[in-house]
Parts: structure tokens; sequence; C-alpha cells
């Protein structure tokens, strides 16, 4: 976890940047190196992008008048891009520094404006306590001896006040601290084991708080107070260390309840130094001493969660670095400054522990320090806030600010589609689906979705395959018609016809008109030259009458002669067959010639003698090879199903190619049209589909269908392929090619465009 370290007695201060991770090291006072030098310097160092093994080395410096009891680093301003550093001297002086400056001195050999940006000798002891306010940079405050507290302005002329009249609590401040909630309030410790908290706007001491002295000791007995923090979380809480060896504790107070510290932590054998609290998450506090020891702490449960390697002496000052808490230090009279990373994993530089020549002093044992190794990951990797979109412009949302609460927010960009998506969902949960489509056909007329919600609606109704067969531009009851008007107009011909032979048959049988010869008149006839008084009758009975033939019967007799209508008009389809049926098979016939034996007979008198006999299924393959597939159809339906089936496959085999009908009756009659559906042409598709809608059964209709919107979407016709995948009700091949076609549009179009889409695919 030691990844770098400065070589240097001093007192370190982080800087504000957060990427480039800047150090500066004043010589702290009180101490001497190996060099017995009285000098002071103000170093910033610059943290090593590698795993140098190496101590660092500074990339600027500057002397200073004395030695440092404090050293703060402002956060950065306009006027001061890297901040500004001030430093709390021994001899009582505060001077404040331009670390820009320094570095730009340092970089560059010309003449530069000096870094000393204000100093003052205000105080008359060396000073115990500088800082910076959190909320404004610019203000500053400072301790010293003789309860001297003065808060500086570093941009108006370097200008102080006091805080209000000098308390009598404090002896000589040792720290101070500004609450990082309240700006206006400060808290001030002091060797006399009292701290004061002040009010700056008010400009009074609101409250001041007494560490418990040993029992029976006076008030001369009380520890000093070393250090003091405010928690970052919460404005009346804040923890002070004793520097006393007999009770080393840190004490928690809450100013809610002063009268005695409302937790105490006991772990340093000896007196603690210095206190830092990470900004960043409240649960760690760090804690360096008289032992050598640096520790962390969780506050809320006064229980220590990791610590430090221990060094060869005192560790007097440790820090977070509040711009990333990932790094912090630790400077001890061991002559170096540790600097700590919480994100590696372990060490990768040796320690340097020296062997003490005190006894007493806890010795090192083991020459690599120890990673320290937290309960619990720290707050600040954790992650801050989130969110996600859900449909329907929802944003579910979290932060850290309020950990257990999950807000979801509406954000409505498009007004107009979600109110038709509110809609939507309203008339889908009232089973109003058909309706949508109405809708949504009646708004797309003329676009290239009107198509796809046509087909949506017919969908939706009892009769849908035959109102998709109507879609397909086929109509059952023009085809109907045009059959009908087909066969009366044939029928007609035939009657026509027939009454043309008849006529003709009846003046071939005329006797050719002779010469007429003049007889003499009757005269003995009482009718001669009578006159009767209906013309046609006489003209009836003037000509010979044929009598009857013994076959016709009465029925034919009156349907023939007493009505000169033909019989398609008076009759019915059915009852005209029949009647031309009896017709057909009246008068007598001969079953086969019996002149002829066996062996000269011909196709017809075997296939007679067959059928006598019973041999349907011989009669049968002789018509079958014969090639009168009629007559084979007709006597199989006397014999087995075999039968009957062996026949339609002969007749099928043979005619497939002659006729396309035949191919598609086959498929009907086999219950079979996975043939068509595979093998018909995909200019036809659409008849295929009509096909698919007027004899597909059951599951069947559905793989059928998705077998032909399959072959289209191959082929590259994907709004065809569309209406069959409809209709096969694959739901994800339709969504498919919807978004498919749909991703090219950009903008508020495409939204548009999904938001349709959505709709459908809802639907």
């Amino acid at each position: 976890m030691v990844y770098q370290y400065i070589e240097r007695t001093a007192i370190p201060a982080w800087g504000p940047q957060q990427s480039d991770s800047l150090i500066a090291a004043g010589t702290v006072a009180g101490a001497m190196d190996a060099t017995f030098s009285n000098s002071s310097e103000l170093e910033i160092f610059r943290l090593a992008s590698d795993d140098a093994s190496a101590a660092l080395q500074p990339i600027a410096k500057t002397q200073a008048d004395a030695r440092f009891q404090r050293l703060a680093w402002s956060a950065t301003s306009a006027d001061h891009p890297l901040g500004v550093l001030a430093g709390g001297l021994e001899n009582g002086d505060i001077t404040l520094w331009d670390p820009a400056r320094i570095i730009a001195a340092s970089e560059n050999d010309a003449e530069q404006p000096s870094p000393v940006l204000h100093s003052s000798s205000a105080h008359t002891g060396a000073v115990g306590g500088l800082e910076f306010n959190p909320f404004q940079p610019n203000l500053m405050a400072s301790g010293a001896s003789n309860g001297e507290v003065f808060i500086w302005d570093i941009v108006s002329e370097f200008k102080s006040y006091s805080p209000g009249a000098r308390s009598q609590r404090i002896e000589s401040v040792t720290d101070l601290s500004w609450n990082n909630q309240v700006q206006h309030i400060l808290a001030t410790a002091s060797n006399s084991g009292s701290l004061v908290v002040w009010d700056l706007r008010s400009r009074r001491e609101v409250i001041a708080l007494t560490s418990p002295g040993a029992i029976g000791a006076g008030a001369s007995a009380r520890a000093a107070i070393s250090a003091c923090v405010w928690n970052p979380a919460s404005a009346t809480q804040l923890v002070t260390a004793s520097s006393d060896d007999n009770n080393p504790l840190i004490m928690l107070w809450d100013l809610r309840n002063a009268n005695a510290p409302s937790q105490t932590f006991s772990g340093h054998q000896r007196g603690i130094l210095s206190l830092s609290w990470c900004r960043k998450d409240a649960g760690l506090l760090l804690s360096s001493g008289k032992d050598n020891r640096t520790v962390c702490w969780n506050p809320l449960t006064a229980e220590i969660v990791g610590e430090l390697p221990p060094s060869s002496n005192w560790v007097y000052d440790v820090q977070w670095n509040q711009s990333n808490p990932n790094l912090l230090s630790g400077a001890s009279f061991d002559g170096r400054i540790n600097l700590y990373s919480l994100a590696r994993e372990a060490d990768s530089i040796e320690s340097s522990v020296a062997v003490s020549d005190d006894p007493f002093a806890p010795q090192s044992t083991s020459a690599f320090a120890p990673s320290l190794s937290l309960k619990r990951p720290p707050k600040w990797l954790a992650r801050p806030c989130g969110a996600v979109f859900g449909f329907g412009g929802q944003l579910v949302r979290f932060s850290q600010a309020s950990a257990s609460m999950v807000s979801i927010d509406e954000l409505v960009s498009e007004p107009e589609l979600a109110q038709q998506a509110q809609q939507l969902e309203q008339l889908l949960q009232d089973d109003r689906a058909a309706e949508v489509c109405r809708e949504r056909l009646e708004q797309s007329k003329g676009s290239d979705q009107e198509r796809s919600w046509q087909v949506l609606q017919i969908l939706f109704e009892s009769d849908a395959r035959d109102k998709l067969i109507r879609f397909l531009g086929f109509d059952k009851e023009e085809v109907k018609k045009r059959i009908a008007e087909l066969i009366a107009s044939r029928k007609a011909a035939e009657a026509e016809n027939e009454m043309r032979a008849a006529v003709e048959e009846e003046t071939a049988k005329e006797p050719v008109a002779e010469p007429e010869t003049a007889e003499p008149a009757d005269i003995d006839n009482p009718f001669s030259g009578s006159v009767s008084a209906d013309a046609d009758a006489e003209d009836f009975f003037s000509k010979p009458i044929e009598p009857s033939t013994p076959n016709m019967t009465a029925d034919s007799t009156a349907a023939t002669v007493g009505s000169t209508a033909p019989p398609s008009v008076i009759e019915s389809a059915a009852e005209a067959d029949i009647r031309t049926l009896r017709v057909a098979f009246s008068g007598a016939f001969h079953l086969y010639d019996k002149a002829k034996d066996i062996a000269s007979e011909d196709a017809d008198g075997l296939i007679t003698r067959a059928v006598l006999l019973g041999d349907i299924e011989a009669a049968v393959e002789l018509c079958i090879e014969k090639e009168l597939f009629a007559d084979a159809l007709i006597l199989a339906t006397c014999g087995s199903a075999e039968l009957a089936s062996r026949a339609q496959q002969a007749y099928f085999a043979k005619r497939a190619k002659q006729a396309s009908y035949v191919r598609l009756l086959h498929s009907i009659v086999t219950n079979d049209l996975t043939d068509v559906v595979s093998n018909g042409d995909l200019g036809e598709w659409d008849e295929i589909l009509a096909l698919l809608c007027t004899y597909a059964q059951g599951d069947r209709f559905s793989a059928l269908c998705e077998l032909l919107g399959r072959r289209l979407e191959q082929s590259g016709e994907l709004n065809n392929a569309v209406l069959c995948y409809l209709a096969s009700g694959n739901l994800d091949k339709v969504a498919a090619i919807w978004a498919a076609n749909e991703s090219t549009c950009v903008g508020q179009e495409r939204v548009r465009k999904l938001h349709s889409l959505m709709e459908k695919v809802s639907v």
C-alpha cells in the first residue's frame, strides 16, 4: 500500500487537483535532520505515474522565513488555478504562496514574480492551527499562543479580524477546524483541555467543551486537546484527540448534549497527535500518535477498521487527500512522508523502517509494510447515482442522497406519442384491439402502413380467412356466378341444337308435294264448303297425326310435346340430368356380344365380363391401362378405399403434366398442400395463400403460411412475407422485418416509426 514516499521531516498538504496529484511539504518545526541545518523550505512534489522505488524529488521549491507548524492548501480559483498555499510558522508569521509561481520559477530561468502573495506577523507566538474555509476559499482561520484566533480574507488586502472577545478557556490554540455543514462555525482546540465553538456571523463564543480530567485532579490536570475535526456528514458532531500518554483517547462530541462525549475511542497506547476525517466517507477517520501507529476508525461504531504500517518514530501528521480520497499521507519524525493508495492491492516498495535505539519503542517485525484492508469498500467507490429508462417514457433513478428511495419519473419528449401510447394501453386493457386497428387504418390511408393495418384488422374478424381471400383479390361469389353463366350458356346451346335437329328431322319426313289435279267437287258431301270457327284446330286436324312410339313415357311426352320452353328453363339442373339419364338408358340393349369368345373380346367386352363376375379391381386396372380414367374412378367407388386411392393416384400420375389444376387437385385430395407452398411460383403467392385459407386445416395453416413467408423473405419480397407471417401468427418474424425496415429512419421520424411498430406488435 506504501507505493511512494518523500525523504523529508516536513508538514505535508495535499493539492486541490484530482487528476494531477500534487503535495506540498514545509520543513517541520521542532526537529533536526542529519545536516543540522536550520533552514526552512517549501517544496512541491508530483506523484509518479509508475511504481518508482526511489524517493520522490521536488518539482519546485522556495525558501521560508521560519519552519512550519501548519501548512494548508486552498481550493482553486480564477486568479489562482492551483490554489494558494498558506504556512503557519513557528515565529508566528502567516505567509501565503502561489504554487503556480513556485513551479513556474523552477521550470523557467527567466525573472518571475515573487511567489509570496502576503505575509503577516499578527500572531505573537507559534501558529498552532491553520485551515481554509471549505465553502469560501478566500477565508482562512489561524490560531496561535495566548488564545489568538484570526479570520483572514486573502482577497481583500489580506485583512484579518477576531471571531469575538478572547475566550478565557483558551491558553494556546493547538488546532482548529471549520464546520463542514455551516460555513460560519469554527472550532478551536487548546492545550488547556478545552474546545471553543465560535459563531463568526454573530462574532461570539457559542459553546465550550472541556475534556474530562483524571479523577481527583483539578482543572490544571486536564489533558491538552491536540487535534479536532468536524464530522463531514453532521453539523453538530466533532471529535477531539488527547496527547496525554496516560489517557490517549479520541472523544466524539454531539453538541446537542455537550455535557460529556457521546463516544470514546480507545486504541492508541500513547498520546494522539493528529486526526483526519474523510469528507467523502464519514465512516472513515484516521488518527496517528506517539505510539508510531496510524489507525483507521469507524466513528459510527468506535471500532478499528484498519491500520497503516507502523513507523519507527512518532507519526505527527496524517491526512486524507480530500480531492482524491484514494490517497493519504503519514508524516513521522523518522524523516519520511509515506504516501498510500487504497486502490493498490499490495506494496511494491520495501518499507525502510529503521531499528530504534529506544528499547521500549515498538519494533517492525516485517521488512514489508502490511496493507490496509478495510472491512467494507469506501463510499466514494459506490455508484453515486443510477438511472434506467422504461417503456412509456419512464425513468427509474436513485442517488446516494436518498439511498433508500427509488424515484420513478415520467419524461415526455413527444406529448402526441405519449397520448397515443396511453390510449393504446387503455384500449388493449379493455380488449378493444379491433378498434385500434380501425382507427390506425383510417389514419394511415394512402401511406405504406395502410396494408399492415388492413391485415391486422382482418385477423380480428370471425371469418378472417374468407376476408383475407377477398383482400387478396379473389371473390368466391364472382367465380360461382361466372361458372353458372358458363354452364347455362352451354346448356342453352345444346337445347337449341336439339330443337334444330328435331325440326330438320321433321322436315325430312314430310312427303314431296305432288302437283295438284283438279278433282270434281263432291256435291254429295254435306261439309263441303263449310268454314270452321277455329282455323288453328282445323289446320291441326287437316294434317296426319303420327301415333306415339311405345317406348315414350307419359312424362316424356308431356315434357316434349306439351311445352315449347327448353328444359333448363322449367327444370333444375339436377332434374334435367336425371331426365337426360332416363332418356339415355331407355330402350333395349345388349350386355356384350356373345358371338365373340373371350380370346377375341375387346376392352369393352372384357370390362363388362369382369364387372359381371364381380372382379372390380381387374376392371379398374384395365380402365387405367386404356386411360379410361373416368370409368376407372366410377368403378373404383364400387370397390375398396384402397382401390379408389390407387385409381386416383394413377389418374394424377398420368394427368399431372397435362393440366395445372390436376397437381393442385392432388394436393387438395391428399390434404397435403406442402407441394403447392414449396414449389409454387412465388409470382402467384397470393393464389397460394388463398388456397391455404380455403383448404388448410388447424395447425397446418400456420405452418404452411410461415413456410410461404420464409420463401418470400428469402427472395426479398418482405412486404408480402409480412402478410404471410401475420396470417401464421409468427410475431417474432413480423417484428424483425418491421424493425429492419424502420432502422434506416433517423430523428423524429425514427421515433414515430418505432412507436408505430410497438403499436402493431402490441395489437
